[in-house]
């Protein structure tokens, strides 16, 4: 009875696999077609894409550099490390944008292939605003504190005001890093409003100082301080108007500071 048993098992076992060969193999004959195309297209693919890597109207031999401010082309080919005479379709665009981006003159970069033979690059160069004297360093910043470099007295563009920071903790201060504290901000703020104003002429500013405890001073070129603290800032920007009719009958060398948090406070030597 058990033998029988078995036998019959064995028939319906080998009856289901007979069934499932018989539906994979009309499964595939049906697939035929479909499969067809699929290798034909894929020889279509391949033959262009050896043709495209072969033909010559293909190579780069057109770089276009459209920049918002002077960057050299010979830096963004050095750094890209773009070649002209390679295949438009071989050269990886994301790694020479990548490249680009890790020098912290560029704000950021964007690189498009235009067929047939020519590579587009945007760049975004930062835009120099202020020179800030950390420790012995000084250091050129974008208008939100980025570091574009780090350069010497001698080195300086009479251009852009310099802003020395006693606050300044000796931290490590890095090319493409941002140094933007809460005195940095006051100060690009009074920089603006000086501008603005015109109360008074940016010649005639020699250094501006955020002290120990955050209060922002002007050293102007004749010897001289005027303080405006780090509140009411606006306040006491404000009262600039009057410094004129202050130093109308003032010996300017030996004044030592003019407060404007107060009204015409003059320190003299």
């Amino acid at each position: 009875m058990a033998r029988k048993k078995r036998r019959a098992q064995k028939k319906r076992s080998g009856g289901w696999i007979g069934r499932f060969f018989s539906l994979a193999l009309a499964v595939l004959i049906r697939s035929l077609p479909f499969l067809g195309v699929i290798a034909v297209g894929y020889g279509a693919v391949a033959g262009m894409q050896a043709y495209l890597l072969n033909d010559r109207d293909c190579l780069v031999t057109n770089i276009r550099v459209t920049t918002d401010r002077a960057y050299p082309k010979e830096d963004v080919l050095t750094r890209g490390g773009i070649r002209a005479g390679e295949n438009i379709f071989t050269i990886n665009i994301d790694a020479i944008a990548r490249q680009l981006r890790k020098d912290p003159r560029l704000e950021d970069v964007t690189v498009t292939r235009v067929l047939p033979n020519t590579l587009d690059i945007d760049l975004k160069v930062r835009e120099r605003y202020a020179y800030l004297l950390l420790g012995n360093s000084y250091y050129l910043v974008d208008p939100r504190g980025f570091v574009i470099g780090k350069t010497r007295a001698d080195q300086k563009d009479a251009h852009y005001p310099l802003i020395e920071d006693r606050t300044f903790a000796g931290q490590r201060v890095l090319p493409g890093s941002q140094y933007f504290t809460g005195g940095i901000e006051s100060c690009f703020f009074v920089i603006e409003y000086l501008r603005k104003s015109s109360l008074i002429p940016f010649e005639t500013i020699d250094l501006i100082v955020i002290d120990r405890l955050g209060s922002i001073s002007l050293k102007m070129k004749d010897g001289y301080e005027i303080r405006l603290g780090h509140t009411k800032l606006i306040e006491n920007l404000d009262k600039l108007q009057h410094l004129p009719s202050i130093l109308k009958n003032e010996d300017k060398t030996r004044i030592k500071y003019i407060d404007m948090r107060f009204d015409d406070i003059i320190v003299k030597k």
